[in-house]
Formats: structure tokens, sequence, C-alpha cells
């Protein structure tokens, strides 16, 4: 597939003091520019012109503004626009680690319970990340501080990524979602079905071993599966995990599902593989798609067993984590500023990620790639939260390895599945 340019962040510079990147980035030619935010932005606090607001945001290591990487220039550049928009405001960049002892979750965790009043006004968190800190209590609701999500302007995936247990914890930044590629130079008209690809016989590389079963879940929620009982406990339905794991065991029967996949556990693993030119169609996330950028290779939603939605979504989202009650709408207008189309669409073409707006991706290169990911977005649906995936995940990649294997059949590992998760779970 040809590759998209990436954004010349250096035009958005003009009139800065910033220094650009040594390495000259392709232009954004003939591209729509997005719509602003239909919706007001939360009011501006009213506030003494001598008076300074301080703000800080804590963001990933990859994000450090001394790395002077095309996303770090673009996010302190939108940030002084902010700062010039709104007088007497400032907004400290702190860097913590994705991980480890010193990593953003553990940061929060820590200060919030040592030092709530050095707790930043925002972060820039995983949908985990977010459950996580909403767990815990250590970041705040937005539901009656923004109007943000009433609009339009969302794809369905990016306003389930905001909310968890149906409260707002977050603003869209960034998507994601599992894709199925197929090694074709000329795209299909229309997404295969599994009946098509099965027919096809070319062999469909996915990660067997992932811990989390990652497809398999998918494809057991596309059949109707739930993952979480009436009372939100991690549930397997046996007759929708039947309906997955037949679909394994057909493909395994035609080797379209080859018995070595067994051996990968990471989605990045098999899109490697797929690099080397094995398999006709391979399923991972779009990230790791956009980051190989293979030729000759077209994108769709990964085919339902049902009518529920098989391709699942996940992302990033600014959370609220300030605990000054009197800053605090500030800090949402920040976060309102950095979640406008305008913002996302540059971020996400730099990122390799999908925009949560669907006028941000509009504002991208008018190519083939960018109908095929309009209609991903369209599709996808935020996956099940991590506490269920770390319940289920292990039963139902028991269940994958036996059917790829050969050494079950889809009705016995099926029970054999729910089986293991009731004993998990009344221990």
């Amino acid at each position: 597939m040809r590759s998209i340019p990436i954004i010349l962040v250096c035009l958005a510079l003009v009139g800065c003091n910033i220094n650009p990147m040594p390495t000259a980035t392709p232009s954004f030619h003939g591209t729509a520019t997005p719509e602003p935010s239909p919706i007001s932005p939360t009011p501006t606090l009213a506030m003494a012109s001598e008076q300074t607001t301080k703000l800080a945001i804590w963001v990933p290591a990859r994000y450090d503004p001394s790395t002077k990487s095309n996303a770090s220039i673009l996010l302190e550049k939108t940030i002084e626009d902010f700062e010039g928009q709104n007088p007497g405001t400032e907004v400290e960049i702190r860097v913590k680690a994705d991980s480890n002892p010193a990593g953003l979750m553990e940061s929060l965790t820590l200060t919030s319970a040592a030092a709530p009043d050095a707790m930043p006004s925002l972060a820039l968190l995983s949908r985990s990340q977010m459950e996580e800190a909403a767990r815990k209590g250590i970041i705040f609701p937005l539901d009656s501080l923004t109007e943000s999500l009433e609009e339009t302007d969302w794809y369905p995936f990016a306003r389930q990524l905001a909310i968890f247990k149906d409260d707002i914890y977050g603003l869209p930044v960034t998507g994601d979602a599992m894709v199925l590629v197929f090694r074709s130079s000329k795209p299909a008209a229309q997404a295969p079905t599994w009946d098509e690809i099965l027919n096809l016989g070319s062999s469909v590389l996915f990660a067997a071993a992932d811990p989390q079963a990652t497809v398999p879940i998918a494809l057991y929620r596309s059949s109707g599966g739930n993952t979480e009982d009436i009372l939100l406990n991690p549930e397997i339905q046996i007759n929708e995990l039947e309906k997955t794991l037949t679909l394994l065991a057909t493909g395994a029967e035609k080797n379209v599902f080859p018995p070595w996949l067994i051996n990968y556990q990471t989605d990045k693993q098999v899109m490697d593989l797929f690099m080397t030119q094995q398999g006709g169609w391979v399923i991972t996330w779009l990230s790791n798609y956009l980051l190989a950028e293979p030729e000759n290779t077209s994108l769709y939603p990964i085919p339902t067993l049902g009518v529920e939605s098989a391709t699942l979504a996940n992302g990033s989202v600014w959370v609220l984590t300030d605990t000054n009650p009197e800053r605090r709408l500030m800090s949402v207008r920040l976060a309102e500023f950095l979640t406008r189309s305008e913002f996302l669409s540059q971020w996400n073409l730099i990122n390799n990620s999908l925009p949560p707006r669907p006028s941000a991706l509009t504002a991208w290169p008018d190519t083939p790639l960018r109908s095929q990911l309009n209609q991903i977005s369209l599709a996808a649906s935020i996956r099940p939260p991590g506490e269920v995936i770390t319940s289920i995940g292990p039963a139902i990649q028991e269940a994958t390895l036996l059917i790829l294997k050969k050494q079950s059949d889809p009705a016995k590992a099926a029970s054999t599945a729910q089986e293991r998760l009731s004993a998990s779970t009344s221990n």
C-alpha cells in the first residue's frame, strides 16, 4: 500500500520559536481543514489579571519535549496557542515513563496518596490505565464539567472509549482498532465474510497464544457472547463460544488457521511474519499496520459471526486529575483544546493512530486508506474492561489452542472454558 506522508509539522509552527526537526517531512497538499468543535468550550474562569493559573500535564516519555520529535513539537506549539488564548495561564509538560516504579500510573497512585496537592491537572492515559485510575478514585468524572462528548463529531468507539461504568472519565485523543489485512494490489469492493475467506483457502495469521485471547474474544462477542453477567461478573456463554471455536476448527481443517499459530503470543509478531510474505491475511492492531506500511495490502473490519462488531477498539484519553476544584474548569478547558479536530488530525497522523473525530480523519490525505479507516472506525467497538479480559482470556486462549492442535471439538472446548472460568472466579 502506498505510504501516507507524515504531516509537515513545521508548517503548523510558522511564527513560533521552536526549532524544527532536522529532516523535512512531506506537506499536507490538497487536504481539508477540520471543522472546529461546534460546541462552545467550557467558559473561562474569572481571574484577576495579575493572577497566574498554573497547570501541569503528565504525558508518556515518547512525548518528551527534549526529543524534539514531531509529536512533542506539535504538543508544545498547541499548548503555547492555549496559553496565548488564555492570558494568565501557564502549562507545564511533565514526562513520565510508560511503566516501572516511576511510571505514569505508579506516579499518579503514589502522588494521590502521599501528596494530592502535587497531582497534575491532566494526564494522558490509555483506556486500561483510565479504568484502573477510575477504580482507584484518583481521577475525576467529567460529566458536569464538559459538553464535548455531546458533539456529533465523534466516532461511536470514541464515546465508548471515554466512558467507564456510565461516567465520562476522559476526552479521546487517539484510537486503535483490530483490523483484517489482506495481501492484494486491488482492494475488494466490500469487506469479506468468513465463508469467503475460508473458501479462498489462504492462511489467516493471528496471535493464537495471546494470553488475553484478543481475537477469539472479538469473534465471541460478535456472535452475541457476553463477557459480563447482569452483576458485571466475568462470564462465558457456551453456545456463543462454540460458534467461535467452530470457525477456528473449520479453518484449521482447511489450513486457513495453520497449527503453528500457537507459537505466537502478540499481534506484532504475526504482523512481522506477514511482512515476510507469510499468509494472505493477518489480524493485527491498526497501529502495527501503520508502522509497518506494507505495500499492496487492504484493510477491513474483522468479519463478524453475528450482528455485533468483531472489530475491537482501544485508545488514549485526557483524564482530569486536578485536586483543586477552583482550577478544574481551566484544566477541562485545556483538555477540550487538546481534543479539537484541528489538533487530533495532525496528532494521529504523526502517531500512526486512529483519529477519534470524523472531521480529523477527513483532513488526512485523500487515499484509499482514508476510506478504509473510516469504515473501520464506524465498525469499531470498545474492548471489554481489562479486569474482565484478565479473567476470561486464559480460559478462551486454552480453548483456542486445543482447537488448533485438534485435541478437542468446539462443544467440549467451550464447556471446558466455562468450567475453568467458574473455578477461577470461585477461588
